[in-house]
């Protein structure tokens, strides 16, 4: 059972949520990431891009950063904070691309 705003942090809800979390985060800054490069120049106009479907990906991360943040605002704050750092270095870039190596289309 869990409440409002003081679920435990070892519940299994909040940790299988924010795993998915960053699973989902991972997708939409690469997806992210990518359409930028591509606005920049620093890639090429043809280069492969990812499908049409990372949008709903990116519906579903901020889905579940909300769940996460109702279940239990300290933690949220902290995965919040732990995602910001993780985007500013690329690791979810890089964590991102190879998941998403496999569905990249070319345009």
């Amino acid at each position: 059972m869990f409440t409002i705003f003081e679920t435990p942090i070892d519940s299994p809800i909040v940790i299988t949520l924010t795993v998915i979390f960053f699973i989902t985060s991972a997708i939409t800054t690469f997806d992210k990431r990518l359409m930028q490069a591509v606005k920049v120049g620093n890639i090429p106009p043809d280069e492969e891009m990812l499908p049409s479907w990372v949008g709903l990906v990116s519906w579903i991360h901020w889905v579940i950063g909300l769940s996460i943040l109702f279940l239990n605002w300290q933690f949220a704050i902290t995965v919040f904070v732990v995602k910001f750092v993780l985007s500013v270095i690329p690791v979810l870039e890089t964590i991102g691309n190879m998941m998403m190596s496999p569905f990249r289309t070319k345009k």
